[in-house]
């Protein structure tokens, strides 16, 4: 169970870019698990590493190309999310504001 104050989250759901950057590059969509495999392996290194992210990391991956890699995790005693909206449903058009107001 993660805590509420705090979250390390690796997000490495990106399915629509890395989709993209296959296509233009003629590279095989499959070859999108082999990166979520990398993140999450890079995350348990990470947790073997630093005792704040095995406490507050969590991984946040998608099942279209990391159903295996996801049960792996889990298995591990990892935290997994897995995205709940659609690809590309809200897709950022522009930059972000970084002004704060009071």
């Amino acid at each position: 169970m993660l805590s509420s104050d705090c979250v390390y989250m690796l997000a490495a759901d990106h399915r629509w870019q890395w989709e993209e950057w296959c296509d233009a590059r003629s590279i095989p969509r499959t070859r999108i698990s082999e990166v979520k495999r990398l993140a999450a392996d890079g995350f348990r290194l990470a947790r073997e590493r630093s005792p704040r992210v095995r406490k507050f990391g969590a991984l946040l991956l998608d099942a279209q190309y990391s159903s295996d890699v996801i049960a792996e995790a889990r298995r591990d005693g990892v935290v997994v999310g897995t995205p709940a909206e659609k690809a590309e449903r809200f897709r950022w058009h522009g930059r972000p504001s970084l002004s704060i107001t009071p």
